[in-house]
């Protein structure tokens, strides 16, 4: 429902967010980034450029096959609506390795 220029903004947020909240973890801590929404750039693609542009910081946690299933789709859990009948949503788990 929105439009590219929206999905912009927001994607925008959501990194600086996300980058304010890598200043604020300890090592070894972990910081879970979920939205309500099944667009790409600000799921998936949001981090994966917040670890290109943090290299060798943070890794990704692959959620748990056997806890997460049928959500866990690669390295992150999804939901969609027309799969799940429930809301659309994503979570991805990183943890602070310096």
């Amino acid at each position: 429902r929105r439009n590219a220029e929206e999905i912009s903004g927001f994607e925008q947020l959501q990194l600086k967010l996300l980058t304010s909240m890598a200043n604020l973890i300890k090592s070894g801590g972990t910081i879970v980034y979920s939205t309500c929404t099944i667009e790409p750039r600000e799921n998936e693609e949001l981090i994966y450029k917040f670890l290109d542009e943090n290299k060798g910081k943070f890794e990704i946690i692959v959620p748990q096959q056997d806890k997460f299933e049928p959500f866990r789709e690669g390295d992150f859990i999804k939901t969609y609506p027309d799969v799940h009948d429930m809301e659309g949503s994503f979570a991805a788990k990183l943890k602070f390795l310096v």
